[in-house]
């Protein structure tokens, strides 16, 4: 199923490699329009599909959503997309928590309170990152996702990234 947890890979925002930027500069794709017929964009819509299902493999993932922009278009989508989540099981009254920490991306605390979840924020402590035990101590009936960038503003993974999402999953 799809439980709440988003992993922004903050890099991936903030840096457009130059083979990327000459592709999506290619007329065949900097002049398509949203409102085109979609027996127009299949092409498109074929790189789409298949880029969904590699990543699908690759991560194991349940899909992957192409739609919001960046950031914090994406982070407020991935937002809203909890909350239907947990509104179409009936959970959420219960589950109105987005757990994440003082230094995830600012989009983050603001996306989750615009799409009506409580913040819980975690705090740094040794090594750079909140703790296991202080995710484990937030996370609860309530926790309706865990929102978070791997790497960091700063650029640093988190070594204990798959440990948290198993306590949240869990």
């Amino acid at each position: 199923g799809m439980m709440g947890i988003s992993l922004f890979g903050t890099c991936t925002m903030k840096y457009n490699p130059r083979l990327t930027e000459a592709l999506s500069n290619r007329p065949q794709i900097a002049e398509l329009h949203p409102l085109q017929d979609p027996d127009t964009l299949q092409g498109a819509l074929e790189i789409l599909y298949n880029f969904d299902q590699l990543l699908r493999e690759l991560s194991g993932m349940d899909q992957f959503v192409f739609q919001p922009a960046g950031g914090a278009d994406a982070a407020y989508t991935m937002a809203c997309m909890t909350r239907a989540y947990h509104a179409a099981r009936g959970e959420l009254g219960q589950r109105n928590q987005i757990v994440t920490s003082i230094q995830a991306h600012p989009c983050n605390p603001a996306t989750s309170a615009a799409a009506g979840f409580e913040v819980v924020t975690l705090m740094l402590e040794d090594g750079g990152f909140p703790s296991v035990d202080a995710l484990r101590a937030a996370v609860s009936e309530r926790t309706a996702a865990l929102m978070i960038n791997n790497p960091d503003d700063m650029g640093l993974y988190n070594p204990d990234i798959r440990q948290w999402v198993d306590i949240v999953h869990e």
